[in-house]
């Protein structure tokens, strides 16, 4: 790449703009407008930037920039046509939530730390699409899950924090799903860099299986895919507005841009030996995108939070992008299709679920209430803000002149491609469902319209009594409703600029032409107009029987169904499996589980043994990694008697005198600084996960140990 600012560099410079902005949070902590003024144009910065690297691309269809020398093997970055449709959506919106955020957070106590993770993110989830190698893009996919946790938490109070930390454990599990990935792709292909891997890989016997299965499970669970999806119902609606807009309208979308680059680049269509997998996981993607779009319409019909609507209705959305995949994958290179209807629709979902939480976001600066029973008559005092949610609602409900129908009935006509291969009628029944989803999103968002803007004024309707009018309010929203009509009205101007997919890297080249269909023709028309109808019909059913204000039994929820089931599962799997390493240990240090002491015996067998384990490197490294940690965990925690620094000090003299990773292991359990990290009674199922993923990766890896 050679010596010096180079046309590449423009890459390296857009990705460290928005974690260099964060040092001027520090300089403007004391004054609000200033602090926000300058991330309003720090991030349109970086929409500029970003603009400029798609011009640059122009020519060649591929921009690369490589950073050497950082964490042994460097930084890859690379931008596609594919990667810039995802980077133009991600920086255009976060610099209009910028401008949301304005009016949102004013006087809000915390501002320099959420903004601080605003920014952070920014740079993750920027980073994750500039990735051009398997590796870059863990890196940054964890540094995006990470410091998302702050949005999350922000209010502090007791649903923010449950809904935090089920997230949490969510990206935990994810990113070990993704790191086990990452390894095995390593171990068969010897590269992971996305261009290089598809002729290199060995996906022969069931390591292609361990490998798809990994990278679905782990991107799966950012995009909110079942059954992995139950964190985003619980984050979404407790985070402050504008983050709930990025983390529904962009964020998850990274989670299907993973799934995209795995069933694009690691298990390519381009590789005939691949089509048995690429049928198995395109049939299994199109069932699991059917099943996750219905439970997320079905579960948004029964909310009272307008929130919760939402964001139930997007796990339902993404269901509908998953079918595009699914199909793409199950046709192989004939899918174009599939991929191109799905990003079509990551653009529709993105503009108009953005703009209906920041619309929602803005009723609720006006009422100070969630609950739409509480609303009703909002269209005699907030016209402008009604046009714009019947907006965003026409476009999601897939109404003809707005991107949802254009979007929506692509996707069809993929599945359909994806069921005429061989009649598969497995595919036949995620085909019907795809349609009764179709009537129930209007099902809902009817309940919703009307009950907001409709009806009888309530309560928190009579609290609002100043104008409407709000610049930075409502300018966001108004932008983005006009980008629902021409993404609407001019598809093929759309399809040819942003969403073709074309060039290097991507791998499917064949099939039906999206621009072949006549998206306008009466046989989309009454398709889209029956099932609009139907859901009409059924909420006016609904309506006057009242069944809306029913409430489902907790004991029917995935987390009490599924999720603490498995958690009892796992944790007896996990002790079964490393009890096989549950040797030679001294259970008496501490009262804990055999099975975390053979860490210490791993980590043994790993290192060179010409090195004493108190001279380890790996030692070493694991004292500096959970000195830090400790230092954070204290600065975070609760224990209020002692002062930070003492605490800090008693922390840097216990670790620097551990000599052995079994006295260390020791040290981690006993958890003497409770708080984020050493909550044990918590992460402990985090613990027990990690540990049972590392024995899985070397079993997979070392079949001989």
């Amino acid at each position: 790449m050679g010596v010096g600012f180079t046309i590449e560099s423009i890459l390296l410079l857009t990705l460290l703009t928005p974690f260099i902005a964060t040092i001027f949070i520090y300089f403007f902590k004391d004054d609000e407008d200033k602090r926000i003024d300058f991330l309003i144009g720090a991030t349109f910065i970086v929409f500029l930037q970003t603009l400029f690297i798609i011009y640059l691309k122009s020519d060649t269809g591929f921009l690369s920039y490589n950073l050497v020398n950082i964490m042994d093997r460097g930084l890859y970055l690379a931008v596609t046509r594919m990667d810039s449709i995802f980077a133009i959506l991600i920086t255009g919106i976060w610099f209009l939530s910028t401008v949301y955020a304005k009016k949102y957070m004013a006087g809000d106590k915390f501002q320099n730390r959420f903004y601080f993770g605003w920014l952070i993110t920014l740079g993750g989830t920027l980073g994750t699409i500039f990735s051009g190698d398997l590796f870059t893009l863990f890196v940054f996919f964890e540094i995006m899950s990470i410091t998302s946790y702050l949005l999350i938490v922000h209010n502090q109070d007791k649903e923010a924090l449950n809904a935090a930390k089920i997230y949490l454990y969510m990206a935990v599990i994810g990113g070990l799903a993704i790191l086990m990935g990452v390894f095995l792709v390593y171990n068969q292909a010897g590269t992971i860099v996305f261009t290089e891997i598809a002729d290199n890989i060995d996906l022969s016997g069931r390591v292609g299986y361990f490998i798809g299965f990994s990278l679905l499970l782990g991107f799966g669970v950012k995009a909110g895919m079942f059954p992995v999806h139950i964190w985003l119902p619980l984050a979404h609606p407790v985070a402050p507005t504008p983050a709930s807009a990025l983390l529904s309208g962009i964020m998850i979308k990274t989670g299907i841009y993973g799934i995209i680059v795995t069933f694009n680049y690691v298990i390519s269509p381009g590789v005939p030996a691949n089509q048995q997998l690429l049928e198995f996981f395109g049939q299994l993607i199109i069932v699991l995108g059917a099943i996750t779009m219905f439970i997320g319409a079905f579960l948004a019909v029964f909310q009272d939070n307008m929130k919760t609507i939402l964001a139930y209705s997007s796990v339902s959305q993404i269901g509908f992008i998953l079918t595009g995949i699914g199909s793409a994958a199950y046709l192989g290179m004939a899918g174009s299709i599939g991929m191109e209807s799905a990003m079509y629709h990551v653009i529709s979902h993105a503009l108009f679920k953005s703009s209906l939480f920041m619309i929602v976001g803005y009723i609720y600066l006006k009422t100070h209430d969630l609950n739409i029973y509480n609303h009703g008559g909002l269209w005699k005092k907030m016209p402008l803000t009604m046009g714009a949610f019947l907006t965003g609602m026409f476009g999601i409900i897939g109404l003809v002149g707005f991107n949802g129908f254009i979007s929506k009935n692509l996707l069809h006509e993929a599945i359909y491609e994806a069921y005429k291969l061989d009649y598969n009628i497995i595919i036949n029944y995620s085909e019907i469902i795809f349609t009764i989803t179709s009537s129930i999103t209007v099902l809902y968002f009817c309940k919703l319209f009307y009950y907001l803007f409709l009806g009888k004024e309530a309560k928190a309707s009579k609290r609002i009594n100043n104008k409407e009018y709000s610049l930075t309010g409502m300018l966001p929203f108004g932008i983005i409703s006009v980008l629902i009509l021409l993404t609407g009205i001019i598809p093929e101007s759309i399809y040819l600029r942003f969403v073709e997919l074309s060039g290097p890297g991507f791998n499917y080249s064949g099939g039906l032409n999206i621009l072949d269909i006549n998206i306008f023709s009466m046989y989309f028309i009454s398709a889209s107009f029956k099932a609009i109808g139907i859901g009409i019909i059924v909420f006016l059913m609904f309506k006057q029987f009242n069944i809306y204000k029913k409430s489902l039994p907790g004991k029917l929820s995935m987390q009490y169904l599924v999720f603490n089931p498995l958690y009892k599962i796992l944790i007896f799997v996990s002790e079964l499996l490393l009890l096989v390493f549950d040797r030679n240990t001294d259970i008496s240090k501490v009262n804990s589980p055999n099975i975390l002491f053979k860490i210490s015996g791993l980590f043994k067998n790993i290192i060179n043994k010409s090195e004493g384990e108190e001279n380890s490197r790996w030692l070493k490294f694991l004292k500096r990694i959970y000195l830090q940690l400790a230092k954070i965990n204290i600065i975070l925690g609760f224990r209020k008697e002692e002062t930070a620094k003492d605490r800090i000090e008693e922390a840097k003299k216990t670790i620097e005198n551990i000599n052995s990773f079994e006295d260390l292991t020791c040290y981690i359990y006993a958890g003497r600084y409770e708080g984020v990290f050493w909550d044990i009674k918590n992460l402990g199922f985090d613990l027990y996960l990690a540990l049972f993923v590392l024995v899985i990766l070397i079993i997979l890896l070392k079949p001989g140990l």
